[in-house]
């Protein structure tokens, strides 16, 4: 009995994920992973300054203190 619910389980779980690949939800790009949630822009603020970062913009963070 339990390896039919692991079997069901697991092809459950393998059709959601090319669900989601399909979709567009998650994306796969160079051995990345990437998961889209919404196409909204992300805003950060620290203090009064406020940066919004729009869906598409490329973004490069170096290793020194902000």
């Amino acid at each position: 009995m339990s390896n039919k619910n692991t079997l069901l389980i697991s092809m459950l779980i393998t059709a959601a994920v090319i669900g989601f690949v399909e979709t567009g939800v998650v994306q796969i790009v160079k051995s990345r992973l990437y998961a889209v949630q919404e196409k909204t822009a992300l805003i950060l603020k620290k203090g009064d300054k406020i940066v919004e970062i729009q869906p598409g913009d490329k973004i490069f963070i170096n290793d020194g203190m902000i």
